[in-house]
């Protein structure tokens, strides 16, 4: 008989050991995945509108800064006209993306498409849905995080060795200290009240 329970208990403490395990397990997987979704690329669709609005403010850009009508149409011009570039340099981004700007968006999206194919570009949720995604991961994690705290306080009642995590350590230290600050108040508080102050 004596045999028999102690086997039992042999088993609960391995079944015990082994559930904080699962928890701790997925715990790190629920952090993992908030990482993955705050940090993973845009969808394409995304891309596309930021080519866009990228050729627009650098024609804006541009246009805001350069300027052909003074040479262009001028009275005294003889001659071609004096551009604000050099013959021989490339046209400058700002004036393609103003000048043509669909020519542009095609230059950028080939760019920008040969790279999203490669194994780098790993496209999540939209953004708007990532806010959502990560309070559901976290309200997840919180709550697997209250049983595993739960149980390893019950684990450490009934005597097995076992640990708190770090962060459990350290947050319960901070509000225990709080705690103790908080009546420190309220007892200086209620002194101050019997001797007839309110400060």
């Amino acid at each position: 008989m004596t045999t028999t329970l102690r086997k039992e208990k042999m088993m609960d403490i391995d079944s015990t050991k082994t559930k904080i395990v699962e928890l701790r397990t997925r715990m790190g997987q629920l952090r993992d995945e908030i990482q993955r979704v705050q940090t993973q690329h845009v969808p394409p669709e995304v891309v596309a509108q930021r080519i866009a609005q990228s050729v627009s403010e650098a024609a804006i850009r541009w246009r805001g800064s350069e300027s052909l009508l003074q040479g262009a149409a001028s009275p005294t011009l003889s001659g071609s006209i004096d551009l604000p570039w050099r013959a021989q340099e490339p046209i400058p981004w700002g004036a393609l993306c103003a000048g043509d700007s669909a020519h542009a968006s095609a230059i950028l999206t080939t760019l920008l498409e040969a790279e999203m194919s490669s194994s780098e570009y790993k496209p999540g949720l939209p953004l708007a849905e990532r806010p959502r995604r990560v309070s559901d991961l976290e309200a997840e994690l919180q709550e697997v995080g209250a049983t595993e705290e739960a149980l390893i306080d019950d684990a450490i009642a009934c005597g097995l060795d076992v640990e708190h995590r770090n962060e459990t350590f350290y947050r319960r230290a901070r509000a225990e200290q709080e705690n103790s600050r908080q009546k420190a108040l309220d007892a200086a508080y209620r002194v101050r009240l019997r001797a007839g102050g309110t400060r």
